[in-house]
């Protein structure tokens, strides 16, 4: 984003808890990936003639081995993606995680813009996570319109839900397959057990797997990938 185009048109940026809602099983392969992307730059940026930021999405970084690790690496080498990677400590860990890291992007995106005024701005969450209530809440009252695309009927039935303080909200498969015209997609949930660093990440009698003599586990504090990260996940 150069500070000349900051005033010029609005920006959109688009944050996605990839765990809370994941990619459709029939759209895991380098061409499916492509479609994803295109068609949230299209519907959230173009055709609102606003320009696209970024898409950030919040992850923990999988084992090497793992289906999640090529599925990562397409998503990175597309361009307009950016991975917020953390080494999860657990279910009782609140500084390491997606929510964190989401809302941190938020907020830089929020004060950049606002110092320089300008049109109206989008922010768009992929997520089912009511936590960001308040985060939504907050942009709307700083003049950003927010859109939610949320997956499972929890997600709407909470007394303060995330589809009810949004702007506006999609269901995520009925969104996909409307846009992409598919009659069938499934999620599959990430699955704990395919990470590493975590000893809580697996189930009992699963043993982790060793330490690769090539491979080092990104720091606590890292927040987006290295160069030669995103090279390995796209392995």
């Amino acid at each position: 984003m150069h500070n000349g185009a900051r005033t010029a048109a609005g920006w959109t940026l688009i944050l996605w808890d990839i765990e809370n809602v994941p990619v459709p099983e029939q759209l895991r392969d380098p061409s499916g990936i492509k479609q994803l992307k295109d068609l949230l730059k299209d519907r959230f940026a173009k055709t609102r003639s606003l320009q696209l930021h970024c898409i950030k999405l919040a992850c923990r970084w999988p084992d090497c081995r793992s289906p999640y690790a090529n599925l990562l690496g397409w998503l990175t080498t597309l361009g307009d993606v950016e991975a917020l990677g953390y080494q999860w400590q657990g279910q009782k860990d609140k500084i390491h995680n997606a929510d964190r890291l989401l809302k941190q992007a938020a907020d830089r995106f929020m004060h950049m813009l606002e110092l320089h005024g300008g049109p109206e701005h989008l922010v768009v969450f992929i997520t089912s996570d009511q936590d960001f209530c308040e985060k939504i809440q907050e942009l709307q009252r700083r003049n950003f319109k927010v859109v939610v695309l949320y997956h499972g009927p929890s997600a709407s039935q909470k007394p303060v839900s995330i589809t009810s303080v949004a702007d506006e909200s999609h269901d995520w498969l009925t969104f996909l397959k409307r846009e992409l015209g598919f009659s069938h997609l499934t999620l599959a949930p990430y699955d704990p057990c395919a990470y590493h660093g975590s000893s809580q990440g697996y189930n009992s009698g699963m043993t982790p797997p060793p330490p690769s003599a090539t491979t080092r586990q990104p720091s606590q504090e890292s927040r987006t990938p290295s160069k030669a990260c995103t090279r390995l996940l796209a392995v």
